[in-house]
C-alpha cells in the first residue's frame, strides 16, 4: 500500500489543542486579614466583601496555568480560602445550588500537617476538576445535567491551628 506522509500542519495543531474539562469552574478567593478583630456577627455581615472571582478554568491547561502560579495552601496566611467552584454557583450558602446543600470536611493541624495540605488541596481540585468526587449513577456515567450533579465545589481554609479541605454538596 502507498504510504502517506503526515500533513505537518494538522500535526502542529494537534500540539495546540486544549483538553475541555467536562464542567467548568472558578476559582475565588478571600483574604478577611481583619475578621480576628470583628465579631462574630459582624463577620457574617461583611461576608463576601472580600471575596474575589480569580479565573475561569475550561480545561486542562488552564487549571494548570492557575496552580502553577498560585500561592500554595501552606504559605496562605490565617483565614485566606481558596474556593473552586463549578462556574455559575457562587461559594455561599445563599447560591440556591448550595441551599439545600452539606459540606464533608477534613481537617489537618497546621504545622503537623504544613508539607501534606499542599499536595491534598491539589488532589481534591483534581478530583473536582475530573468528576471524580461524582457518586457513579446506576449506569456509572457521569451526570446528565446539572440538577443530578452533587458536587458543587471544593473549599481550603487556612486558619491559625488548622488547615480545613471540604467538598460542598448540592444535597445534605
Amino acid at each position: 500500500p502507498p504510504r502517506t506522509t503526515p500533513n505537518p500542519s494538522s500535526a502542529a495543531s494537534d500540539v495546540y489543542k486544549t483538553q475541555p474539562l467536562y464542567n467548568e469552574w472558578t476559582m475565588w478567593f478571600d483574604n478577611p486579614s481583619h475578621k480576628g478583630s470583628w465579631s462574630a456577627k459582624e463577620r457574617r455581615e461583611t461576608w463576601g466583601a472580600n471575596l474575589h472571582k480569580v479565573v475561569n478554568i475550561k480545561s486542562v491547561e488552564e487549571f494548570w496555568g492557575l496552580y502553577n502560579n498560585i500561592v500554595p495552601p501552606s504559605t496562605l496566611p490565617q483565614s485566606a480560602n481558596y474556593y473552586l467552584f463549578k462556574d455559575g454557583i457562587q461559594p455561599a450558602w445563599e447560591d440556591p445550588a448550595n441551599g439545600n446543600g452539606g459540606k464533608w470536611s477534613i481537617q489537618l493541624p497546621r504545622e503537623k500537617h504544613r508539607n501534606q495540605i499542599d499536595k491534598l488541596w491539589l488532589y481534591t481540585m483534581l478530583s473536582a476538576i475530573g468528576e471524580m468526587l461524582e457518586a457513579p449513577s446506576s449506569a456509572s456515567k457521569l451526570p446528565q445535567s446539572r440538577e443530578d450533579e452533587l458536587v458543587t465545589g471544593v473549599v481550603l481554609q487556612a486558619r491559625s491551628n488548622y488547615s480545613r479541605v471540604s467538598r460542598g454538596t448540592s444535597d445534605a
